[in-house]
């Protein structure tokens, strides 16, 4: 089964560069919704080019001189109760072909780099979202966790790589509402 459309971190979402070492754009679905709640995708060891395999995974790509650093959020229902799970895993690697959609593409570099494990700035390989019941923000349908930004378990260094692949290693669960609305979104920063 094929791997998702790929997701870029770039001009292409409206996203403006903010200098000297910054950037903005909105947020963008990495694991749609009731991916989070799959059986994990990864088995031992780790296989990002084959063990991350379906369509509701997205690779998350950005432009060479964009961001060296995003964070993650989970969404889900707003009306599950005594959550738990969805934990994933990121992987990096300097893909020269993921730049194509963004016109910045050097034919003279043809290596892509192996995948590698990325870990968050708090020095985790997983997370598993802070899911927080009574004060994550809500638009009525969603649920959507607060990223723990001064922690660093929800930023990311991109590690020199331009394309990402995020996989689960534990499925959300709930004992309310519907666990196959939740998914998984990420942001450059």
């Amino acid at each position: 089964m094929p791997i998702g459309t790929a997701r870029a971190m770039n001009q292409q979402y409206d996203g403006n560069p903010v200098y000297p070492v910054g950037f903005t754009g909105p947020w963008v679905t990495v694991i749609d919704a009731g991916g989070l709640d799959d059986a994990a995708d990864l088995g031992t060891p780790f296989r990002p080019d084959t063990g991350i395999a379906t369509t509701s995974r997205h690779p998350l790509t950005k432009q060479i001189r964009e961001g060296n650093t995003f964070i993650t959020r989970a969404f889900y229902d707003a009306l599950n109760t005594l959550v738990a799970g969805g934990r994933f895993r990121v992987f990096g690697r300097f893909n020269p072909n993921a730049l194509l959609n963004t016109g910045v593409f050097d034919t003279t570099i043809t290596v892509i780099d192996a995948w590698m494990s990325i870990k968050n700035k708090a020095g985790n390989l997983t997370r598993t979202p802070p899911y927080d019941l009574t004060n994550d923000a809500s638009d009525g349908t969603l649920k959507y966790t607060t990223p723990d930004i001064l922690g660093g378990e929800d930023v990311w260094d991109t590690m020199a790589c331009n394309e990402f692949r995020f996989g689960t290693t534990l499925a959300f669960t709930s004992t309310t509402g519907s666990a196959a609305l939740a998914g998984l979104q990420a942001k450059g920063i």
